[in-house]
């Protein structure tokens, strides 16, 4: 599988792996207590709906700045798995979260060199 593939397929499977945590926990597993869903679902799931259309389109320049919102949900996931009711919560956040930062990081660098024709020239050594 050649890499622009392999991290396209990372990327994705991070952010779709987020979107379907947040969603089974808070709708079937454990909800928050005390704050209605309402509110817990639109501030945890419109920020990964703004890159959507650009990540499911494999555009460059919306995997790079995606990233930072990776990055959000990590902080979230390791707030989550500070408490101990909602450690495994925390951890697929974490998780997922890097799997898809990692993947979108690799995924612009790969599409970086496949359009610009393969790996960057080696650099000679100076003597």
């Amino acid at each position: 599988m050649n890499p622009v593939r392999l991290t396209y397929v990372l990327a994705l499977g991070g952010y779709i792996g987020l979107i379907a945590t947040i969603l089974l926990w808070n709708l079937l597993w454990r909800p928050a207590d005390g704050v209605p869903l309402y509110i817990v679902l639109p501030f945890l799931l419109i920020p990964l709906a703004i890159p959507l259309p650009g990540l499911v389109r494999g555009r460059p320049y919306t995997h790079a700045w995606a990233t930072f919102v990776a990055i959000f949900y990590f902080l979230v996931g390791i707030w989550v798995a500070a408490d101990g009711e909602s450690r495994w919560y925390g951890t697929a956040i974490g998780i997922f979260s890097v799997v898809w930062f990692t993947g979108s990081m690799f995924f612009t660098r790969a599409k970086a060199r496949a359009l610009r024709g393969g790996p960057p020239p080696k650099r000679s050594r100076r003597q």
